[in-house]
């Protein structure tokens, strides 16, 4: 049975994606640690923050550049620090942000978990007033698992995507692997995931598990286009937008699929 393969998979066929030298790393477990230059590593420590992470981004103002890129990403969202445990919601209005403290999370397109490093990091590029590739392949990196998932199992879009007819018209596969591909490696590894489709129900898990049907290489372009339509899909939610949304990703996916 596919599940007992699946399950297989977990335990014999995970692929661990290698950790290339970098200032920090966040390792397959979800830790944080910096990577010397004589290979040794040290647990990273969140310093002692006098400003909160929704201070140093709200006060900061947004670049043309920076504001094309965040277009269409997200209408809300809601950010949670992890070593913090600081939570807040940003909104998109009129290409502005907006910020409030805690996460309504009923109202929100979905959530990110992230390091108060990846903040200090991101708001240091919005100031220069440009992101570099790496930095957009950081910030899709860490979005697209939640897009993805709070896409899926959106009510229309879930009787759509499970159903005989989805599954006819996209040529469903049981077990595809999605690699995002960094475009530096030394900067920022590249991250993969598997996208399962289990007993009528589909789940995105870190990691490359089973015997792929589908293999994809998502550049930082076409993440950025899936993102976008995903989110548009979000915000419509109506049978007919996910319909498109399907016909969209199938001239995708010509492209991604190796």
């Amino acid at each position: 049975m596919i599940k007992n393969i699946i399950f297989s998979g977990l335990i014999l066929t995970s692929i661990i994606q290698p950790i290339y030298p970098q200032e920090r790393v966040i390792t397959e477990k979800g830790n944080v640690v910096i990577l010397n230059p004589d290979g040794f590593w040290v647990s990273y420590t969140s310093p002692k923050q006098d400003v909160s992470s929704k201070e140093k981004l709200e006060g900061l103002e947004l670049s043309t550049s920076v504001r094309d890129f965040f277009s269409g990403l997200f209408q809300s969202v809601g950010i949670e620090i992890i070593d913090t445990d600081e939570e807040f919601t940003i909104r998109q209005k009129d290409g502005n942000f907006i910020y409030s403290n805690g996460i309504l999370r009923e109202e929100v397109d979905f959530t990110v978990e992230i390091y108060t490093f990846q903040v200090d990091r991101l708001a240091s590029f919005i100031q220069a007033g440009e992101l570099s590739e790496v930095e957009k392949f950081r910030v899709l990196k860490a979005f697209y698992q939640p897009v993805t998932m709070a896409g899926l199992t959106q009510p229309e879009a879930k009787k759509f995507m499970t159903s005989r007819f989805f599954s006819w018209f996209i040529n469903r596969k049981r077990i595809t692997h999605v690699t995002l591909v960094s475009p530096d490696h030394e900067k920022e590894p590249s991250a993969s995931y598997s996208l399962l489709f289990i007993n009528k129900q589909w789940l995105l898990v870190p990691g490359l598990y089973g015997l792929p049907e589908r293999v994809f290489k998502v550049k930082v372009d076409q993440s950025l286009d899936m993102n976008r339509h995903m989110v548009r899909a979000m915000e419509v939610n109506r049978f007919w937008e996910w319909v498109k949304l399907a016909n969209w990703y199938k001239k995708w996916r010509q492209e991604v699929e190796v």
